[in-house]
């Protein structure tokens, strides 16, 4: 899957300059977002990488508007295959075969020896899922220290991301997010998502109790649903110029 994800943005990358994107313009306003009228999407700022033309970047992404601000550019044999990130501080976390942390202003990268499968990250917790384990770390010196707060069993998930009581965690291509719980790596419940199933390359929880995808690149930017009943409220669709994102971490 990981060579596949890489080559399949790399394909649609050029394919995006070619019909002209990656221009040198770096805020971009997508077509407007469909709103289903079921839920009102307060503004949100959300953290991710985008592919623009063969080239890395971070970017944020505003919700529901869908403008998208490119920054940074990234190493891409570092970011290519990030579909779980997390944000603490000015960085982001994520795994590169190892847990990465790269600087959101400049897009430096520091490395670490520490072998990875998923990482996610909020202000206090860095999450490293590896082996059939789920590890607790404080930090990124923590994880370079190679010193846990905690170790449980993992779910079988691909994806992470932090709520405020727990995790979320899905598969790669899936219709249903799991919650799950931070003290023992469990399961403690599932929501299907309405309307979808596929592949998902970006996983947050948002606030006022909603969840974000980034679906792959045939369905869209990114979706919004309710967390409690799966509906989807809002689809925010591809920048017109063909940037693709993935990986992602809301407000």
């Amino acid at each position: 899957m990981t060579c596949a994800f890489r080559c399949g943005l790399l394909f649609l990358a050029l394919g995006a300059v070619a019909c002209g994107g990656g221009g040198a313009d770096d805020h971009v306003a997508p077509v407007p977002p469909v709103d289903t009228g079921t839920q009102t999407a307060d503004d949100v700022v959300c953290t991710s990488f985008a592919s623009r033309g063969v080239k890395e970047h971070v970017a944020r992404v505003h919700l529901p508007s869908g403008v998208v601000d490119v920054g940074a550019e990234v190493s891409a044999d570092v970011v290519a295959d990030a579909s779980s990130i997390g944000v603490q501080g000015a960085s982001i976390l994520t795994c590169a075969n190892t847990v990465v942390r790269i600087d959101i202003a400049s897009g430096a990268v520091d490395t670490s020896n520490v072998a990875c499968d998923v990482v996610s990250a909020d202000a206090s917790t860095v999450w490293v899922l590896a082996a059939g384990k789920l590890a607790r770390y404080g930090s990124f010196a923590d994880v370079v220290a190679h010193s846990p707060s905690a170790v449980t069993s993992a779910p079988s998930a691909s994806r992470l991301a932090p709520t405020a009581d727990g995790l979320l965690a899905s598969a790669f291509q899936t219709d249903t997010v799991m919650r799950v719980s931070r003290d023992t790596g469990a399961q403690t419940s599932a929501l299907k998502l309405q309307g979808y199933a596929g592949s998902i390359i970006g996983l947050s929880a948002v606030k006022n109790d909603r969840i974000a995808i980034i679906p792959w690149y045939t369905d869209g930017g990114i979706f919004v649903f309710d967390a409690k009943t799966g509906a989807r409220t809002v689809s925010v669709p591809r920048p017109p110029t063909g940037e693709i994102l993935h990986g992602l971490a809301c407000e």
